[in-house]
């Protein structure tokens, strides 16, 4: 009976360890930084900063309500704003737009998240759009990256972000571990 129960702590030990290894060989498949420099270190006209606060609760915010942040908008299009950044305290999110059609919409490409110190915490790339059967927008997919203290990857997941609030919903495809969330509101302009 000893024999059977010590065969299966050995198997436990070797499924947990071949997942382990299996999980830390993909994290190291990915070609990190996601963002080059030059779409990181794009001209921002002139920022103004907003106190934004948010009533209901993100279904991925871990923190107290309401929400408070400040955010950094540019003027574009006339009378329209894109979100350049969020400033949560500890972190910061730096929205990334190439292309003018996603700069146009409202819908941040890509995001880089520092700490104060501006050492990098994580990235996110969008991936595609999401719309239902009658072609009507209902999201976005994101791909998240999210790094340790020795800058190397240790999470990375794919994650649903809703219209018209930009509250993430979905998370999938998680590798690794994640120590915070940091992508549970991106910036969306209804239509």
């Amino acid at each position: 009976m000893r024999h059977v129960f010590y065969a299966i702590l050995i198997l436990l030990f070797l499924f947990f360890s071949i997942s382990c290894n299996r999980q830390e060989s993909e994290l190291q498949k990915v070609k990190i930084p996601i963002w080059s420099k030059e779409a990181i270190e794009k001209e921002v006209g002139t920022v103004f900063t907003y106190e934004q606060t948010i009533m209901m609760k993100p279904p991925f915010y871990k923190g107290s309500m309401p929400l408070g942040f400040i955010a950094g908008k540019e003027p574009f299009a006339m009378s329209e704003m894109i979100t350049i950044y969020h400033d949560f305290g500890d972190f910061r999110n730096t929205f990334i737009y190439v292309d003018p059609r996603m700069k146009f919409s409202g819908i941040a490409e890509g995001v880089i998240t520092t700490d104060r110190s501006g050492r990098l915490l994580a990235e996110a790339r969008i991936l595609r759009l999401i719309s239902n059967e009658t072609k009507q927008l209902q999201g976005i997919e994101i791909e998240e990256f999210h790094y340790g203290k020795d800058s190397k990857l240790k999470f990375k997941c794919k994650s649903q972000i809703d219209f018209p609030m930009g509250f993430k919903q979905k998370e999938v495809e998680g590798v690794g571990k994640k120590q915070k969330d940091y992508y549970f509101i991106w910036p969306v302009r209804s239509f």
